[in-house]
C-alpha cells in the first residue's frame, strides 16, 4: 500500500440522522514499531475523536478491505488498533468489539450481512451479532486468507496450511458455532 494514497483521505457516510466522516490524518509507528494510521471522527461537522476514543485514535494499518458502512445494519465500523468499535448511525451508541493482540499487523478486513459483522484477521475471525451485540471469536491454527458469507448464517473460510503448504476451505455455521 502506498502510504501517501490514504494520508489525508476522508470517508463520508450520511445516514438519515447523522453525517459521519473518518479522516485519515497521518501514519506513525506505535510503541511496538508497528505502522498505524492516526484519524479523526467527525459527526455532523463536530470532531468527536477525543470524546469517543480519548487518545486512542489509531487505526489498523491495512485498510485495503475495510468497509466503513456496515450494509443495511445501521452501523459504521472503526478498525481501531486493538479493540475496534461499531457506532450505531441512529442513536450513536457504541459496540466495543473484543481486543485483538497485534491487530494492526493481522487485520485483513471486515464484512457484514444482515445481522452479522465479521472482523477478519490472519489467525481469527470475530463474529458480532448486531441484534444481541455479542461477539464470538473463531480461532484458526492455519493462516486465514479470506472469509465471506455463503449464506446468512454461514461463513466460508479460506485458510493456508503452513505444514501442507496448501489452501483449504471450511464452512462455519454461526448458529451452531461449528465447522
Amino acid at each position: 500500500m502506498h502510504l501517501e494514497s490514504l494520508k489525508g483521505k476522508t470517508i463520508t457516510y450520511a445516514s438519515g440522522c447523522h453525517t459521519f466522516s473518518l479522516v485519515i490524518v497521518d501514519f506513525e509507528q506505535n510503541e511496538n514499531a508497528q505502522d498505524i494510521w492516526r484519524f479523526r471522527l467527525i459527526i455532523d461537522k463536530e470532531d468527536v475523536t477525543t470524546q469517543y476514543f480519548g487518545t486512542k485514535n489509531r487505526l489498523n494499518f491495512s485498510l485495503d478491505h475495510f468497509q466503513f458502512v456496515i450494509g443495511d445494519a445501521g452501523y459504521i465500523y472503526i478498525p481501531l488498533e486493538g479493540a475496534s468499535v461499531l457506532i450505531d448511525v441512529n442513536d450513536l451508541s457504541r459496540i466495543f468489539l473484543p481486543s485483538v493482540e497485534s491487530s494492526t499487523e493481522l487485520f485483513l478486513g471486515n464484512k457484514s450481512r444482515k445481522k452479522y459483522h465479521l472482523e477478519i484477521y490472519h489467525h481469527l475471525i470475530n463474529i458480532t451479532n448486531l441484534e444481541t451485540k455479542e461477539s464470538t471469536l473463531v480461532d484458526s491454527d492455519d493462516v486465514i486468507v479470506d472469509a465471506d458469507f455463503s449464506e446468512d448464517d454461514q461463513i466460508m473460510i479460506e485458510t493456508y496450511s503452513r505444514s501442507s503448504k496448501r489452501n483449504k476451505t471450511a464452512l462455519y455455521d454461526i448458529v451452531t458455532q461449528s465447522l
